[in-house]
């Protein structure tokens, strides 16, 4: 967006301005143009894991990821554990907990994406399920981030 209020201010000063236009009128056209794009909203900076999911931090160290339409559901436990090493510096036997299973986006434009945060959240039981269901994301949930990493693999991304 930057980019092109930058050609966008270039042009019209090229056009305007060298035709005769008042410099009054053409800084009242540049301050308005900031007013107005500095009031729009700016959307989340996302990070983007090795395998193309986006990863948007929200408030609390809950973090939302977003898969690619192309994976399955180990997509959200890869996306996270990559977030976990590469930003947040985690270590392999810290644990990624889920804070909220599927549903639509918070910062991300989906219908799809799972939230996670690297503490406990309130509601987990503290107990993990002696079977995982791999297709669900139950509050409380969680891996390690070695063990989340390992659905990293492409066989079980893409199957």
């Amino acid at each position: 967006m930057g980019a092109c209020l930058v050609a966008g201010l270039a042009y019209y000063w090229a056009r305007y301005c060298t035709a005769g236009e008042s410099m009054k009128q053409a800084l009242v056209f540049l301050l308005i143009s900031i007013a107005v794009i500095s009031g729009c909203n700016v959307p989340y900076d996302a990070h983007v894991t090795l395998r193309h999911a986006k990863v948007y931090p929200l408030d609390n160290g809950v973090f939302e990821v977003a898969i690619p339409w192309d994976q399955n559901i180990a997509g959200f436990w890869c996306g996270a554990s990559d977030y976990a090493r590469r930003e947040l510096r985690a270590s392999a036997t810290a644990r990624i907990y889920v804070y909220r299973g599927l549903d639509k986006g918070v910062a991300a434009d989906r219908r799809s994406t799972v939230l996670f945060t690297m503490t406990p959240p309130d509601s987990a039981s503290g107990r993990q399920p002696w079977l995982m269901r791999p297709n669900a994301f139950d509050p409380g949930q969680n891996l390690s981030v070695s063990s989340a990493d390992s659905r990293c693999d492409p066989y079980l991304l893409y199957t």
